[in-house]
């Protein structure tokens, strides 16, 4: 167990990690498993493991990435990595309790994880076809990352920043010929 009243987020991101972890650093050469401590250099990383979720990653391809969480009164996220040459990227929000994700999870807190990501999504106008499995990584040079949470965040307080139409799962519309 962390205590977050010594270690920061920044410090804990390494051993948060995944034990192996998928990594690239260019998309057209495939993604590989590696350890831990090889995929920490790589410039995109999985940050949550398949058993649970750790982090809510978001993928902002606007220009004014970096100024969507306070123009969206949203709280900052646990990172933002930027990337250097168009100003897209990905804010990363770390939880406090992950949740788990595994063939036996609970399935009411899965829900609410997704529900507060869609809501996030909709008001920040990230893109609703990235599955985050793969982020920027916050220790690559490549993208310029800044850490704003000093502390993780609990679910149900994220949750309070949303609307429930804004945490409602997308229907589907039926195409009418």
């Amino acid at each position: 167990m962390i205590d977050w009243a010594t270690t920061t987020p920044q410090q804990a991101f390494v051993p948060l990690l995944p034990s192996w972890a998928l990594c690239t650093d260019r998309f057209e050469d495939g993604a590989y498993y590696a350890a831990r401590d090889e995929a920490v250099r790589h410039d995109h990383i999985q940050l949550n493991p398949r058993w649970a979720r750790l982090w809510i990653i978001h993928d902002i391809d606007k220009s004014d990435a970096y100024y969507r969480h306070r123009d969206n009164m949203l709280p900052e996220p646990t990172f933002l990595s930027i990337n250097r040459e168009n100003g897209h990227a990905h804010s990363a929000y770390l939880l406090r309790v992950p949740v788990a994700s595994h063939d036996s999870a609970r399935v009411a807190p899965l829900r609410l994880f997704a529900a507060v990501e869609r809501g996030l999504r909709r008001r920040l106008n990230a893109d609703r076809n990235y599955i985050g499995l793969l982020a920027k990584n916050p220790m690559s040079p490549r993208w310029r990352t800044e850490w704003r949470s000093r502390l993780p965040f609990d679910l149900d307080d994220l949750a309070s920043d949303l609307t429930a139409e804004e945490m409602a799962i997308e229907t589907l519309r039926r195409h009418e010929a």
